[in-house]
Formats: structure tokens, C-alpha cells, sequence
């Protein structure tokens, strides 16, 4: 996910084995930003950068983007 007010990118959990047990992790519906504690989280198309609007391209390692 991607916060708009803070600019970051963050993970949230959706389905799995909380989703089968508790039916408000099934999405991001009233989920909060990890970060900042916004309720403005939106899905991240894993290819713009929150804060410049850029392009980001995979680096190969799982959790670094540039």
C-alpha cells in the first residue's frame, strides 16, 4: 500500500490465516498506514515512487526499490 499523507510505502496484511479467521483483514477497507496512522491508504502499483511520482524499477533485491 502507499499513504499519500506521509509519502511511504508499507505493507498491510490482507487474506491468509487472519483472514479466514477475522473477515476485516480480507482488505484494505479501514486499514491504517503502519507509518503515519492515516486512513488514506491506497493499493501501490509497484512502479511509481509516493514521494516524486518517478518510475521505480526492481533492483532485484525483495525489499529495496529504486
Amino acid at each position: 500500500m502507499t499513504c499519500p499523507d506521509c509519502k511511504r510505502i508499507g505493507n498491510i496484511t490482507v487474506g491468509g490465516i487472519i483472514g479466514d479467521v477475522a473477515p476485516s483483514f480480507r482488505s484494505d477497507v479501514g486499514r491504517l498506514c503502519p507509518h503515519c496512522g492515516s486512513d488514506d491508504i491506497r493499493l501501490w502499483d509497484m512502479r511509481t515512487c509516493p514521494r516524486c511520482h518517478g518510475t521505480m524499477g526492481e533492483t532485484g533485491d525483495q525489499e529495496f526499490w529504486t
